[in-house]
């Protein structure tokens, strides 16, 4: 009897379950060093100038640790809301965060090519 709920609890499990249960610690950490990190960069983003290198750099890495956030939900199932007994208000909420991360990569993407060169902001002239 034991065996065969054991077999029937591991049984189900797909090849990625299995990834991310051998490397749950590791995730943790690496996750939890990531939320410190984007606190630590967003109180740069507010204080220093935003001509600094500092600021530069912290803004060009804003946008992988915003990524890291949003994966660390999606891979820890606990953290994710129920869809079918979240208000409606806490759903409105949860669609307003996303699209407001969505423009902000957009945003980061469209100012990272302007600093590489990629795309010229300036008009050519004729």
């Amino acid at each position: 009897m034991e065996n065969e709920t054991l077999h029937t609890a591991t049984g189900n499990q797909t090849p990625l379950d299995n990834a991310i249960s051998s490397l749950s610690s590791i995730l943790d950490v690496i996750f939890t060093v990531n939320d410190y990190v984007l606190f630590f960069i967003i109180l740069i983003m507010i204080f220093a100038k935003s001509k600094s290198r500092l600021f530069k750099l912290a803004f060009g890495y804003s946008g992988i640790s915003v990524v890291f956030l949003l994966s660390s939900y999606f891979i820890r199932d606990d953290l994710l809301f129920d869809i079918n007994n979240t208000p409606r208000f806490g759903l409105l909420m949860i669609n307003i965060g996303m699209i407001t991360t969505a423009l902000y990569l957009i945003y980061w993407l469209i100012y990272l090519f302007n600093e590489s060169g990629m795309i010229d902001s300036k008009k050519s002239e004729p």
